[in-house]
C-alpha cells in the first residue's frame, strides 16, 4: 500500500527572510510619506488654532478701546481667556495646544483639569505658542497689521518639521518655511532675545 506524504505549508527560512526584506523595504518607502502627511495635517490644524486665538484677541480689542492686551508673552495670548472674551471651557482651551507639540498642554496630565485657568501661575509648559513681548516691544498701532504677536514656540522639538506658523496683530496668520528663513533645521529655530532672526525677537515663551 502506498502512503501519501503530507507537504508542509510553512515557509522556509529563505522565504521568510525574503518576506521580511520586502516588508522592511515597504516601510522604508511608506514611513516618510506618512510622517510628511501627518506633519502637514498638524500644521494646518495648528494654523487654524492660531487663527482662533487671533480672533479672540480682536474681540478683546473691540471691547478695550481698540487696544490689544498689555500683558506680555504667553499671558498676551491668554488674556482673552482670562477676561472671558472667549468661553472658558475644555474645547476652547484646546486652541492653545498645537497638535504637533507633544510637550506642552493646557491640561493637567493626572486630573485633566485646565491648567491655564490659573492665569497668574501660567507658564510656557501650558501652551504651544510664544506671545508678544509687549514690555520690550510695545504694539505700534499705526502698523499693527504687520507686527508679529504670536507663533509656534521653540521648546523641546519644533512643533513642525519644515516651518513655523505665525500670528499677526490684525488677526491674520501665515506659515513660513524654515528654508525661507535660512534656518538649517527645526532645532535651530529660536524666539526671544536669543533668536538670530530679528522678526522672532519680539515674541517670548515667558
Amino acid at each position: 500500500m502506498r502512503h501519501r506524504h503530507a507537504f508542509s505549508a510553512g515557509f522556509t527560512l529563505v522565504e521568510l527572510l525574503v518576506v521580511i526584506a520586502i516588508i522592511a523595504l515597504l516601510l522604508t518607502l511608506v514611513t516618510p510619506t506618512l510622517f510628511k502627511g501627518r506633519d502637514e495635517a498638524n500644521r494646518v490644524a495648528c494654523l487654524q488654532k492660531l487663527k482662533e486665538i487671533g480672533n479672540s484677541l480682536q474681540l478683546y480689542r473691540s471691547h478695550h478701546d481698540d487696544k490689544l492686551p498689555a500683558a506680555s508673552g504667553i499671558r498676551f495670548l491668554l488674556t482673552p481667556w482670562k477676561s472671558r472674551e472667549i468661553d472658558n471651557n475644555e474645547r476652547v482651551a484646546r486652541i492653545y495646544q498645537c497638535p504637533g507639540d507633544r510637550l506642552d498642554s493646557p491640561f493637567d496630565e493626572e486630573t485633566g483639569e485646565i491648567r491655564i485657568s490659573d492665569f497668574d501661575q501660567a507658564d510656557s509648559s501650558m501652551i504651544s505658542y510664544a506671545g508678544r513681548d509687549t514690555r520690550a516691544f510695545p504694539i505700534k498701532y499705526s502698523e499693527s497689521g504687520t507686527q508679529l504677536v504670536g507663533c509656534d514656540d521653540d521648546e523641546g522639538e519644533a512643533n513642525h518639521a519644515i516651518g513655523v506658523n505665525l500670528l499677526y496683530a490684525d488677526g491674520s496668520v501665515d506659515f513660513v518655511l524654515f528654508e525661507k528663513l535660512e534656518i538649517a533645521s527645526p532645532e535651530d529655530f529660536r524666539v526671544g532675545p536669543d533668536s538670530t532672526i530679528e522678526k522672532f525677537r519680539v515674541v517670548t515663551n515667558d
